[in-house]
């Protein structure tokens, strides 16, 4: 409820959360656009320079492809829904949940999401996005 009051009446642009997942050993995210303009695949091809991409071809039963998860928005129930998938739902135009594997050291989980959050603010200053798309 803290956090619904908090975020009424406002929209973003973006959205990045930075978790750590104790059960894999790979790296992988989750993205939510309204464009097509997926900054994902982009990002693995960073972060693969410090660790492994997650290799399976699902997440909680959401398919992966290439270490980003295909996120079905109309299978969650608005009540039961993660943070990101409230916020992509009423307040901002892209989510990206970035995953890493808690069996990284502290400093390549660390390196890995600032690039996460380096390639999602560069995406807006290169203007990867259109500038219709950006709220006030």
């Amino acid at each position: 409820i803290l956090v619904k009051r908090t975020l009424q009446g406002r929209c973003f642009d973006t959205f990045v959360e930075f978790h750590e997942d104790w059960e894999f050993d790979g790296f992988y995210l989750f993205e939510l656009q309204r464009s097509q303009r997926s900054i994902g695949p982009k990002i693995i091809e960073s972060v693969k320079q410090i660790g492994p991409i997650y290799s399976s071809s699902s997440v909680d039963d959401m398919p992966v492809e290439y270490g980003v998860v295909q996120t079905d928005l109309e299978m969650q129930e608005i009540g039961n829904e993660a943070m990101p998938l409230y916020v992509f739902r009423f307040h901002a135009d892209h989510c990206i949940t970035s995953e890493t594997p808690t069996r990284w050291d502290i400093e390549s989980r660390m390196s890995a999401h600032l690039r996460v959050l380096d390639i999602a603010l560069q995406s807006y200053l290169n203007g990867t996005r259109d500038e219709s798309e950006f709220n006030d």
